[in-house]
């Protein structure tokens, strides 16, 4: 982008009325890439936690090197030491990102321009030049300690629910998911506060979905959570899916839907993509949040063989992260599978995922070994 174009970078509120009045169209007001980026230095771990939780990773273990959130590897990107102000990152194949609106660029897959709107909306730069000088200082949020995270993740842990009546459930038979295949690893909580953006505003109190984020040892790390009407429909709020601060680092967890039983075990990403592979195939299938985390997961020592569920995207990230998991494995004497939708994907989706598949095609989607399903056992749990 040339140096004009960021200059007139733009960000503003358009206010129109009936009458179209003078008053109104000298309300619009515009701001500069400076001074969008004055008013980010300092907030991009808060912006990175919201707006790009694939550097998770990244954040907890900055300045050191980890797998790239883009195109995956082993220790290819990391954050630099002074990133809290500037954002910058760095990939030793892609090069440097040159501030916080690259960084979040080039881990969405996203324009600059893009990137700066999404930054200027947890900002909240839409405001007139009066409100502008109204606004109070900046108070920033203090990065979580450890023993706070795990305070807070025990707290929420402790006063979840099993899944049976809740808005999770509603949520998860919404979604697709037949009902005798929702595991107990998965709980409820009646109502989270959700609050977004750099100060932190107050949606209310909505109905959750909880999946434990677990160590190789089974500890809870984080816990990924679905903000939820009560009638099991995501809520109204800005980015309804959101990890809690981690109590220690992420590297090699995931959500363990199913115990690791028997010698196979099945790694997607997303929950519903798990849910799914396992309604068909009747392994235990792990989900691993993001195609960053896949490539790092833990496998326990039993296991022999490994299913890759892998979504099928345009950017083949998903590819890209289940290659990268298989060749970790295997070079551990373990046997991997990498299962693929076919597609093709349609017209105004970024991807297709096994979840997808069992919606649209049923169990003949799935390749013929893993088709485990029988109407008995949907009868049996009944």
């Amino acid at each position: 982008m040339s140096s004009a174009c960021r200059e007139h970078l733009l960000l503003h509120t358009e206010m129109t009325t009936e009458t179209q009045s003078q008053e109104t169209q000298d309300v619009q007001k515009r701001f500069t890439f400076f001074e969008l980026e004055t008013a980010a230095a300092g907030k991009w771990p808060d912006i990175f936690e919201d707006l790009a939780p694939e550097l998770a990773l990244a954040q907890s273990n900055a300045p050191d090197h980890v797998p790239c959130p883009s195109h995956g590897g082993n220790n290819g990107y990391r954050l630099f030491e002074h990133y809290p102000k500037t954002g910058r990152g760095i990939c030793n194949t892609c090069g440097p990102q040159k501030s916080g609106f690259e960084t979040l660029a080039f881990v969405k897959n996203i324009s600059f321009e893009e990137a700066c709107q999404k930054v200027g909306d947890w900002l909240r730069m839409d405001f007139t030049a009066k409100e502008r000088k109204a606004r109070p200082p900046v108070v920033l949020r203090p990065r979580v300690e450890p023993a706070v995270a795990y305070r807070r993740i025990s707290e929420v842990w402790k006063a979840s629910k099993p899944l049976k009546g809740s808005a999770a459930e509603a949520y998860l038979i919404k979604r697709g998911i037949w009902k005798p295949n929702l595991p107990s690893s998965l709980r409820a909580h009646d109502g989270l506060v959700y609050v977004h953006g750099r100060e932190q505003v107050f949606y209310g109190k909505f109905p959750c979905l909880l999946a434990p984020i677990r160590d190789k040892d089974n500890k809870i790390v984080s816990i990924h959570r679905i903000f939820l009407t009560p009638e099991g429909d995501k809520a109204p709020v800005p980015d309804a899916k959101k990890m809690m601060s981690p109590q220690a680092p992420f590297q090699g967890t995931a959500i363990k839907l199913f115990p690791a039983e028997g010698d196979t075990l099945g790694v997607a990403e997303g929950i519903e993509t798990a849910l799914a592979a396992h309604a068909v195939s009747r392994m235990p299938v792990w989900a691993s949040v993001s195609a960053v985390l896949m490539e790092q997961v833990d496998i326990p020592a039993h296991i022999k063989r490994v299913v890759i569920w892998a979504d099928l995207d345009r950017s083949q990230r998903g590819l890209q992260a289940a290659e990268a998991l298989a060749d970790r494995l295997e070079a551990l004497g373990i046997q991997v599978e990498i299962c693929m939708p076919q597609g093709p994907i349609p017209e105004g989706q970024k991807g297709v995922d096994w979840l997808d598949v069992m919606l649209t095609q049923g169990i003949n989607g799935f390749p013929a070994k893993w088709r485990r399903w029988r109407p008995e056992m949907t009868a049996q749990a009944a």
